[in-house]
């Protein structure tokens, strides 16, 4: 069967979105990284990573070799801990600050205890490959990634996403440099929508930036055209934003309900200056709480720019009230679906649930009520947090069942169903016009681009059980071949 490629919601090189950008010789800046800590342990994975994952596009023999005395000498090091510094013979502190000055010691210890003293030169040879390691440009580590994750992407159908983080955010690396190799190198075969990070420790300041930002890095098939907003944590650690008090263990309401990051009356004026900077606003919202204040914002935005096309989108929307579901069609608000979520498995049994209690319970992942209130909706796989898969979330859609669910689960919420024509246009058409990109892609439609891709079955002609068993064969952008399963 042939469909619409799959477009979808993602971060591809992000620090720990894949292993590559996450354990990478090459994201270290400069020396000091190792001279004001070095935990050894990770320079084990950075080497091992350079060694043995990156892909032949980036990898040289030297890249191998290098990454791999990386790990030996990390990986020995670790030892010095244990064998010298724990036992006061040696700090740490000493080794790095007082090199020269250590050096009459280790010549010491090398004659009296040759065998004590190797961990120590094993973590200044660590020392000097770490170093000689950030020399090399970040961006080859994060090309790779990217590289990397634009070939899973199109082996499940996907040839366009948004990336949900672009900037530095925490321990995450900002790909920007990964996109724009790609594009220079002719690489990127993707449409990708880049989301620059809002930072949400500053204020209305850094819109002028943001405006910069998306001048410097659209171009081609990069567009950075939307900026992300984190507006409050998830439930398992009850940081998403919720109207009610989470409950205790013993069923009691709590004194916490979640975290707004950005303060309500902020967020308004914020998404109404970025939504008059023609800016389209990917809102991460939870809890009910997140979500109202996410369509609060888009509202004001409303009100004071008139009617824009900037096609703003609230992702997860794992607790909506009620009265929030009709607001979506009213603002024009794309319903942002992860469909995979919306099933009984432990995090959602052991962790959530009993937290929520019975009623909120119920407005979990509400996808039938946004439907059948005319609400737009756009779906993905928030990849890496869980399956870069389309079939598998469609089929979590349709059944409210995990693929892989052990006989007898309960259906989750059944009346939140979504027909299996829905749920594939959620991922198609849906996405495609939240990325502005419908007039591209997302159907198979005279004078647009031939981005398709073919399927090993048609998923609409065998049980709803089987959906998630839908394996792409060839994937296609604009015509040309991006994927090939073997033997297709």
């Amino acid at each position: 069967m042939v469909l619409p490629a799959l477009c979808g919601w993602a971060v591809v090189t992000g620090g720990h979105a894949f292993s590559l950008s996450w354990f990478d010789p090459f994201a270290i800046s400069d020396g000091t990284a190792f001279a004001q800590g070095m935990v050894l342990a990770v320079f084990f994975f950075w080497g091992w990573d350079a060694a043995f994952s990156v892909t032949e596009e980036t990898r040289s023999p030297c890249d191998s070799a290098r990454g791999g005395l990386i790990a030996l000498f990390a990986m020995l090091g670790l030892f010095l801990f244990a064998s010298v510094a724990f036992q006061r013979e040696m700090s740490l502190a000493e080794l790095i600050h007082n090199g020269p000055q250590a050096l009459p010691y280790l010549g010491e210890k090398l004659a009296a205890e040759p065998w004590a003293t190797l961990p120590v030169i094993a973590l200044l040879f660590s020392a000097v490959a770490s170093v000689q390691a950030s020399l090399i440009p970040m961006a080859r580590g994060l090309l790779a990634a990217l590289l990397r994750a634009q070939s899973v992407l199109h082996s499940h159908g996907v040839t366009a996403w948004q990336d949900a983080i672009v900037g530095a955010y925490t321990n995450m690396t900002d790909p920007a440099p990964a996109y724009r190799a790609a594009l220079d190198r002719g690489l990127l075969t993707a449409r990708v929508v880049g989301a620059l990070w809002w930072d949400r420790e500053r204020g209305a300041e850094q819109i002028p930036e943001l405006v910069a930002r998306r001048e410097e890095l659209t171009r081609d098939r990069f567009r950075a055209t939307s900026v992300k907003v984190m507006q409050d944590g998830i439930a398992e650690n009850h940081t998403a934003a919720m109207l009610d008090p989470y409950l205790t263990g013993c069923g009691c309401a709590s004194d916490n309900s979640g975290i707004s990051f950005v303060a309500p009356a902020e967020l308004r004026k914020y998404v109404t200056e970025l939504d008059a900077a023609g800016f389209q606003v990917h809102f991460h919202a939870l809890g009910d709480r997140a979500v109202r204040e996410a369509l609060d914002a888009v509202q004001a935005a409303r009100e004071a720019n008139g009617w824009r096309d900037t096609r703003h989108h609230l992702a997860h929307l794992q607790v909506v009230h009620p009265a929030d579901v009709p607001r979506f069609r009213t603002l024009g608000a794309t319903a942002n679906l992860q469909m995979l979520w919306a099933a009984h498995e432990p995090q959602m049994d052991e962790l959530t649930l009993p937290f929520l209690g019975a009623e909120r319970g119920t407005r979990q992942y509400p996808f039938g009520d946004l439907l059948r209130a005319g609400a737009t909706l756009a779906a993905g796989s928030d990849w890496p947090v869980s399956s870069p898969d389309p079939f598998q979330a469609i089929h979590v859609a349709v059944n409210r069942i995990a693929p892989e669910a052990p006989e007898g689960t309960p259906v989750f919420l059944p009346g939140q169903r979504l027909d299996l024509g829905t749920a594939v246009a959620a991922y198609t058409a849906g996405s495609a016009y939240a990325n502005h990109l419908d007039d591209i892609t997302g159907s198979i439609t005279v004078g647009k681009a031939a981005d398709l891709v073919v399927l090993d079955r048609d998923p609409f002609a065998g049980p709803p059980e089987e959906i998630a068993a839908t394996r792409v064969l060839e994937t296609f952008v604009a015509g040309r071949r991006v994927h090939a399963a073997p033997g297709a």
